[in-house]
């Protein structure tokens, strides 16, 4: 502080910024109109916008990608368009063979001990002394549901 007092006057004593003051691996402009231009344009994800990139011969990371285009607000997909249109196609699920398809929902189903609830007798702290509980599991296969 001192020496800076010395050489600066009283402009030397004034909070500095901590930010360099230059950074060679920073991001060029022209990289950064790339990805805003494959984004609008094509509306590709930020991996597939690094994945394209690198065919350029322009070495990013997804996470990079996913920086550049937070700033001009491009990161969502519903942001990309005012209309929110997606160039996502829905697709059938088609099964190879009849049963191959299978979807299993499991519900985890609380038991009310005898004499009120957890209110009552508090929670129960230690691993071994949980409350009761039975699942329930349900499956369903492509015979038995059509899939869409």
């Amino acid at each position: 502080m001192v020496n800076r007092h010395r050489c600066f006057g009283n402009a030397g004593l004034l909070d500095r910024p901590n930010a360099p003051h230059d950074q060679p691996t920073a991001t060029t402009a022209e990289v950064v109109a790339r990805i805003e231009q494959l984004r609008r344009q094509r509306k590709y994800s930020a991996r597939r916008i690094a994945t394209e990139l690198a065919a350029e011969g322009i070495t990013i990371s997804v996470r990079t990608v996913g920086r550049r285009l937070l700033e001009p607000g491009l990161n969502r997909r519903r942001f990309i368009d005012p209309t929110g249109a997606s160039n996502r196609q829905p697709r059938r699920i088609t099964a190879r063979w009849p049963g191959h398809i299978m979807h299993v929902d499991v519900k985890k189903t609380g038991q009310i001990p005898d004499g009120r609830g957890w209110r009552v007798h508090r929670p129960h702290t230690a691993a071994g002394n949980q409350p009761p509980a039975s699942r329930l599991h349900t499956g369903v296969t492509n015979l038995t549901a059509s899939y869409t």
